[in-house]
């Protein structure tokens, strides 16, 4: 295992696509909810 550099860039990557991924889920989840 070696870390690099770029590895904020990757972070901030990882990061919008965990939020983008739960923003999608709580979403679904309050749809059913409601539905």
């Amino acid at each position: 295992m070696k870390a690099e550099k770029k590895e904020s860039s990757d972070t901030i990557y990882i990061r919008f696509i965990n939020g983008f991924n739960t923003l999608s889920f709580n979403m679904a989840v309050a749809t059913a909810y409601a539905g």
